[in-house]
C-alpha cells in the first residue's frame, strides 16, 4: 500500500482503512484490525487533519501494520486472579482499558500528597483518589507482570507496588483489599492489603501512561 496522493478524500481514506484491515486479517494479526477497524477518522470531523495530511495517515497505518509483538500485549480486560487464592473474595471494581502494548517507559508510580509530605494516608482517606485516577493499572494488568518479571522496572524493587485498578470485597470478612507485588530478594512476588492499613511510603500505585 503506497500513500503518493497530496490529499485524499474521507471515502478513499476509508478505502485505505478496509485494505489495511484485510491485510491485518490475512496475516493472523486480529489485535492490528481490531486498532485499525476502530479508527474514529472514518466518522469524526476532529480528524479531518488525517485526509488533509496524508503522511500522518501513512506513518498511522505503517505503525498500526507493522509486525505484532504479541509477548508485549496486555489484555486488561481478562478475569484477575484472587487475592492470595482466597474464594471469599470477589471482584467489586475492575477498571479495564482494552488491550496495550507494554513500553516500560510507560510505567509510573504514584504516591499521594500525604504519602510523601506526612509519611503515610490511611487507607480509607486516600482511596477515593487512587480509586478515581484513570491511568491506574488493575490486577490483570499486575498478573501479566508477575508472569513476565524480566520486563518489571528495576524500582519496583524497592516498594510494594498496588493495582487499585482492581478491587476486591468479601462479605463474609466485611473488607474491601486490593492486590499488590513486592521484590522477595529473589523475584516479584503477590499479596493482598485492605483498606484500613496505613499507606506509608513503601507502597506506590501503578500507572499506565499512553
Amino acid at each position: 500500500m503506497k500513500l503518493v496522493q497530496a490529499h485524499y478524500t474521507r471515502d478513499e481514506v476509508k478505502l485505505l482503512i478496509a485494505e489495511a484491515v484485510q491485510r491485518a486479517v490475512k496475516q493472523d494479526r486480529e489485535v492490528h484490525a481490531q486498532i485499525l477497524r476502530s479508527m474514529p477518522v472514518l466518522t469524526s470531523q476532529s480528524n479531518q487533519h488525517l485526509i488533509e495530511k496524508p503522511a500522518r495517515l501513512r506513518r498511522i497505518l505503517e505503525r498500526e501494520l507493522s509486525p505484532v509483538d504479541n509477548e508485549n500485549i496486555v489484555d486488561t480486560d481478562v478475569d484477575p486472579g484472587l487475592p492470595d487464592g482466597d474464594f471469599e473474595f470477589e471482584v467489586s471494581e475492575h477498571y479495564c482499558v482494552g488491550k496495550l502494548k507494554w513500553h516500560r517507559k510507560n510505567f509510573r508510580l504514584f504516591r499521594t500528597r500525604d504519602q510523601v509530605t506526612d509519611g503515610g494516608q490511611r487507607g480509607k482517606e486516600l482511596s477515593k483518589e487512587v480509586r478515581s485516577r484513570p491511568r491506574r493499572m488493575n490486577a490483570a494488568f499486575l498478573d501479566w507482570l508477575l508472569s513476565h518479571q524480566d520486563k518489571i522496572p528495576e524500582k519496583c524493587k524497592e516498594v510494594k507496588v498496588c493495582f487499585a485498578g482492581t478491587i476486591y470485597y468479601s462479605r463474609p470478612l466485611f473488607e474491601t483489599r486490593m492486590r499488590y507485588m513486592y521484590y522477595d530478594g529473589r523475584s516479584y512476588c503477590g499479596s493482598s492489603v485492605d483498606f484500613d492499613t496505613w499507606f506509608s511510603k513503601d507502597y506506590s500505585f501503578a500507572e499506565y501512561c499512553l
